[in-house]
C-alpha cells in the first residue's frame, strides 16, 4: 500500500508518513526479546514524539484521499 499506483490510488500511507513508521517494527522487535535490557528514557521518550506525530499524518492520508479524487484513482 505504500507505493503509488498511477491510475488506481495514491501511496497510503503518503511517503512523508513512512520515515517515522519504520522504527515502530524496530522498536517492538528489541523490546520484544530484550530480556534484561536497561532502556534509555531519552529515546524512549523521542521515539514517542515521533510516533505522535507519525500518528496524525497517518490519520490525515484517507482525508487527503477523499480530498483529491485522482489520487485515489477515481475519474
Amino acid at each position: 500500500m505504500a507505493v503509488d499506483v498511477p491510475g488506481v490510488r495514491s501511496a497510503i500511507p503518503a511517503p512523508s508518513t513512512l520515515p517515522p513508521l519504520r522504527h515502530l517494527p524496530a522498536f517492538r522487535h528489541f523490546f520484544r526479546h530484550a530480556y534484561s535490557v536497561t532502556l534509555d528514557p531519552a529515546k524512549i521518550e523521542a521515539l514517542a514524539r515521533e510516533q505522535v506525530r507519525a500518528d496524525g499524518a497517518l490519520r490525515s492520508d484517507p482525508d487527503r484521499l477523499e480530498a483529491d479524487p485522482e489520487a485515489a484513482g477515481k475519474p
